[in-house]
């Protein structure tokens, strides 16, 4: 951080609370959410902080202009962001449905995006990467043997696994009652 001395961080303590609700404001307008706006506003700040020396010697007004054009293109980032993490999810729940049986595909088919996500967020790492590796990748297994350093029979078991680990957050975390394995 680039606030040495008292005075630096007086003044940027004085920015801060003299543009905090504003940028708040503008990153909740464009995100719609408050948790991602309170972040996204502190990653802006955090980021002025780190590179004060270069703007210490600016006005307030030229600082201010600074933190809402980088708090606008940080949103923008994060929507950029949301929309890629939404087409991932989509690939992966279209590409899951043609390798369940009939049951499976019907509850699949059942859970909305964002469930799925929540799901693979629970999910142990090797298990979300062995899953996005196969069906958002749509790499085949011995591709994802040669990036793993692993057998191909060693990959289908544990893709097996994710999905079957998967299944049941998606179960647990649902409104969709649990239903007999065909």
């Amino acid at each position: 951080m680039s606030l040495n001395t008292f005075e630096d961080r007086q003044r940027f303590a004085e920015f801060y609370h003299a543009t905090y609700d504003e940028l708040l404001e503008l990153a909740f307008g464009m995100l719609h959410n408050k948790h991602d706006a309170e972040e996204t506003v502190h990653d802006v700040y955090a980021k002025l902080a780190d590179d004060y020396n270069s703007y210490k010697t600016k006005s307030v007004r030229k600082m201010k202009s600074i933190a809402v054009t980088a708090t606008r293109n940080s949103s923008i980032n994060l929507i950029r962001k949301r929309e890629r993490h939404r087409e991932i999810l989509i690939d992966i729940k279209e590409n899951m449905l043609g390798s369940y049986d009939n049951v499976q595909m019907d509850f699949l088919r059942k859970c909305k995006e964002q469930d799925i996500k929540n799901a693979l967020d629970k999910l142990k790492t090797d298990d979300r990467d062995i899953l996005i590796l196969k069906y958002y990748l749509e790499m085949s297994y011995s591709e994802m043997g040669k990036l793993l350093s692993l057998k191909n029979k060693t990959v289908e078991v544990r893709l097996r696994r994710a999905k079957q680990r998967l299944e049941e957050i998606l179960r647990e975390e649902s409104y969709y009652s649990r239903s007999p394995r065909s």
